[in-house]
């Protein structure tokens, strides 16, 4: 056979296979990174309700919740593959999410304080206010900052830590989206409200009368 003069009679085989790892994800990890958004979500709400305004605290802790929720939801309907390392870069994204939202709130209260300094044919209209306050620029430089670090690390790491970068530039991009688009978005229908209340509440006070003199 011309074959045998060339392999010399040897018999080869050749097999092929594939093998997919597992990696079981404990229910502990996952009530704890839980347990971690709620705390975020109800620090956030008393400290930014303490030193700026209850909506405003409402806000940030519905950032911080949405944060985590929208970073799962992508995590689930893209099939990227989630190792226990990811569910702290959830948590991590909950976080960022309030810190962005902060951000933002920080411009309105400014604008805020400015518009106390105007007379009241002057004053902006509260919608264009929480419009004209967003913190895009803030908030997108320290996204880019942060985003450039996980691509770095993700790309000079192990695969673990590659799929963690992924995750928590996913997380990243959500945290700056749900600060720039949907906080004014919630904002602005408590703030008008809360005018309506102050305003009611200055049109009902009466002070207290004088009493005759005897």
């Amino acid at each position: 056979d011309a074959n045998d003069t060339v392999f010399y009679g040897a018999d080869i085989s050749v097999t092929s296979g594939s093998e997919t790892l597992y990696q079981e994800i404990y229910f502990s990890h996952v009530w704890r990174a839980v347990a971690a958004v709620g705390l975020f979500a109800v620090l956030s709400l008393v400290y930014v309700a303490l030193r700026y305004k209850l909506a405003m605290g409402i806000v940030v802790a519905a950032n911080t919740v949405l944060s985590a929720a929208l970073t799962s939801a992508i995590l689930l309907l893209t099939r990227i593959p989630v190792a226990p390392s990811a569910i702290y870069a959830i948590a991590v994204a909950s976080l960022l999410g309030g810190i962005f939202t902060v951000f933002y709130f920080n411009k309105v209260r400014t604008a805020l304080k400015a518009e106390n300094d105007k007379k009241a044919e002057e004053m902006t209209d509260t919608a264009t206010l929480v419009i004209n306050a967003s913190a895009h620029k803030e908030i997108g430089v320290f996204a880019v900052c942060l985003g450039v670090a996980l691509v770095l690390m993700g790309a000079i790491a192990t695969t673990a830590v590659r799929w963690f970068a992924i995750v928590s530039l996913i997380g990243l991009v959500v945290a700056a989206a749900t600060a720039i688009f949907y906080a004014p978005a919630l904002y602005l229908p408590l703030q008008v409200a809360a005018n309506k209340a102050q305003l009611k509440y200055a049109k009902g006070y009466v002070g207290a009368k004088k009493k005759d003199e005897e």
